[in-house]
């Protein structure tokens, strides 16, 4: 996906926030687990931290300013919300740049 080679250009750190054993949070725990190494192979400056907590909802925070952050809860997903979300974030913030 195109999104993940650019992510870097407009967004300043990803944090994914998710409970290491509830099912709720397996969704984004599975992403993590199949995407952290193409994500920071193609942007290895870009902080990706993953936090996790027990009993906290799955979370997914973007920065893309010096206070500015993008927040989604991965409670009620879609199929492959973690991949909807960070595509939808890369065009927002795209656009942006290119409106000014």
């Amino acid at each position: 996906m195109a999104w993940r080679a650019n992510l870097s250009r407009g967004v300043k750190e990803i944090r994914f926030l998710f409970c290491q054993s509830s099912p709720a949070s397996a969704p984004a725990r599975e992403f993590v687990k199949k995407n952290y190494g193409d994500i920071k192979a193609r942007n290895p400056s870009l902080p990706v931290l993953i936090r996790e907590c027990s009993g906290v909802e799955p979370q997914l925070w973007a920065r893309y300013g010096t206070r500015s952050f993008f927040f989604s809860s991965l409670l009620h997903g879609i199929r492959d919300p973690l991949s909807r979300f960070l595509n939808f974030l890369f065009l927002y913030l795209l656009r942006r740049e290119m409106l000014g």
